[in-house]
């Protein structure tokens, strides 16, 4: 491969320029030859002067690492996004009016400044200075301009008028790409893009020049063919599909998972990437150094000059050893961690997740036996210490998550707010952390934690003050799929209260395709009916739902009073089993190419008797 990459997430999260240098030794260490910056606006320029100093980049710090990369024999490519992921650019007044929902519209899932028109001239104009301007800084013939998770195409004024006059969203993808396309040729660069709008845009391929690299991202457990991220998880082979157009591609696995690495490492080498790049993302609120091993262990399978030959077991052992030290059950532990995915819960001041499967069960067990064997380690390696708070993190929030549910018909709380005592501890050992290696960032950490905590808190009185709880169990085949459920009830007297509207409620693993949420709510009024809508995107599954009072007394499912929209086999729901009744289509590439096909309403009406 001529590209063996590392990218650093540097728009979502600053890091120091030692920091930065260190990361180009270690990277150096491993084989790597390129480190690509994920930037957004993060430099500060003539073009683009709006970000606080302290939370930008000056072009002489910039070029002060390049600099040290080119000692090192590291080319540093520029990732500047030029379509979505532009909100660090249109969070200013000044650039708000280049925005795709500047006129006060609602996109495809907000009404947030992401992304930029594409019909407007000055969006271009920006774009061609500031690109510029950072082609000055970074000497690499490739230029990296994202153009990945583009929502909202077509939603404005001017690109509704071109799609009247007859041109489709990917006639509009495809120009944007061309005009893009033209600014970097111009600064004598190479064009690289991630490659996922393809999959809702196929026909955007053939519009394109055919020099562009495609940067193919895929962060599944286990990869043998790459799959879609929003199109129903539809596989593809789609190295041989670029092969026989003609482009050229990298294959892009994360920094989280071996599993992810040397599967998606074993495919591509079926036929001949450019190269590979391992993605570093979304580090705000946590550090870097979890993630070396995987880097490493990347490195070296990349120069790896027979693949069947490579052990990854054995090779992962060598690597933990030269990083963490040669204790065979700290090692053994430490290598099971990198096995399994990570997991985060979000907590919500309204609702809670029901009962825990078996898989988080046993997911849970298996951090905490290995947080066992590691807590007592006391050892000043950077790596080994990072793995540990994450655990802790982890653990903590799956404890939480379940005395929230185990307590929810009780007033106990004494449980759980010793347990946000334990979140306030790791919330100021990572602040103590923060001073050390990232002194001078601003820091996101306290306003993390402090939102959990008081979310939990929030949900606490939400509970105690209610009469009434919704228990909904749901089933989700696709989690990559974006149905907004809302949930009504009616009194005899066809008064409506709405409980919630438009969540998306997705299953903690994307195997664990059955899950539940319970809501509590105050009525009193008797319960005659319930409705649930879905629109959006994928459908959503629903096994059953009941409603229980203060005093333990249940309503369940009768009979179904109406459906509309499509509506899959209704009387499912009203049996508690793991049959499902679905509302909406699972089918989700023809509904994302009709705007306003996120309003279509899905919805059954159910009749409730006490049990």
């Amino acid at each position: 491969m001529k590209i063996k990459a590392v990218q650093l997430d540097l728009a979502r999260q600053k890091e120091n320029i030692d920091f930065i240098k260190n990361f180009i030794n270690f990277i150096k260490k491993y084989g790597f030859n390129t480190l690509v910056f994920y930037l957004e606006g993060r430099i500060k320029t003539k073009t683009f002067p709006y970000m606080k100093d302290e939370e930008s980049y000056k072009p002489e710090e910039m070029k002060e690492i390049v600099n040290y990369a080119e000692e090192k024999e590291i080319d540093i490519i520029p990732v500047v996004s030029n379509f979505d992921h532009t909100e660090q650019f249109l969070q200013f007044s000044q650039l708000k009016k280049i925005s795709e929902l500047r006129e006060g519209i609602q996109g495809r899932f907000s009404s947030s400044y992401s992304g930029v028109c594409p019909s407007l001239e000055e969006t271009y104009q920006f774009f061609e200075k500031y690109f510029s301007e950072i082609a000055e800084i970074f000497p690499s013939k490739y230029f990296h301009v994202g153009n990945d998770e583009v929502w909202d195409i077509g939603f404005c004024s001017l690109c509704k008028e071109r799609i009247k006059k007859g041109e489709t969203q990917a006639d509009i993808f495809a120009k944007h790409i061309k005009k893009t396309y033209e600014i970097v040729k111009k600064l004598n660069k190479k064009m690289m893009m991630w490659d996922d709008m393809f999959e809702l845009y196929p026909e955007a391929l053939k519009k394109i020049p055919k020099d562009i690299i495609m940067c193919t991202w895929d962060y599944s457990y286990f990869v043998d063919l790459p799959h879609s991220h929003f199109t129903n998880f539809e596989k593809e082979d789609v190295f041989k599909k670029y092969e026989k157009i003609g482009f050229q591609y990298l294959f892009c696995p994360r920094e989280l998972l071996i599993p992810n690495v040397y599967s998606f490492t074993e495919y591509a080498k079926r036929y001949k990437p450019l190269g590979g790049l391992i993605t570093n993302w979304e580090r705000s609120t946590k550090f870097q150094f979890n993630c070396f091993p995987v880097i490493a262990f990347s490195g070296k399978l990349w120069n790896c000059k027979d693949i069947r030959k490579f052990d990854v077991d054995k090779e992962f052992s060598f690597i933990l050893e030269n990083l963490i030290g040669q204790d065979k059950i700290i090692l053994e532990a430490v290598k099971k961690y990198y096995f399994f995915p990570s997991v985060n819960y979000f907590f919500s001041e309204n609702y809670i997740r029901g009962e825990i499967s078996p898989l988080e069960e046993q997911y849970f067990r298996s951090m905490k036996l290995i947080y066992e064997i590691l807590k007592e380690e006391n050892t000043e390696n950077k790596i080994l210490d990072d793995i540990k708070i994450e655990l802790k993190e982890q653990i903590l929030k799956f404890e939480l998550r379940k005395q929230l549910y185990e307590n929810l018909f009780s007033n106990e709380t004494k449980k759980i707010k010793s347990l946000l005592k334990e979140l306030d501890k790791i919330k100021n050992e990572k602040m103590g952390k923060w001073d050390v290696y990232r002194k001078g960032i601003p820091c996101k950490i306290e306003l993390y934690y402090n939102s959990i905590k008081e979310k939990i808190l929030k949900f606490l009185k939400l509970k105690n003050k209610s009469n009434h709880f919704l228990f909904l169990y749901l089933f989700l085949p696709d989690i990559y799929g974006a149905p907004n459920l809302s949930f009504s009830i009616c009194d005899k007297n066809k008064n409506w209260k709405k409980i919630f509207e438009n969540l998306n409620l997705k299953p903690v693993f994307p195997e664990d395709a059955y899950y539940c949420f319970i809501f509590p709510f105050n009525y009193h009024n008797y319960i005659n009916s319930v409705k649930i809508e879905v629109c959006g995107y994928g459908g959503q599954g629903i096994t059953y739902l009941k409603i229980i009072d203060k005093n333990r007394n249940e309503y369940i499912p009768d009979s179904i009073k109406e459906t509309q929209g499509i509506v899959e086999n209704p009387t499912e729901l009203l049996t508690e089993n793991l049959r499902w009744t679905y509302l909406g289509t699972r089918e989700i590439k023809i509904g994302f190419k009709w705007n306003e096909y996120r309003e279509v309403n899905h919805s059954i009406e159910v009749n409730l008797v006490p049990s």
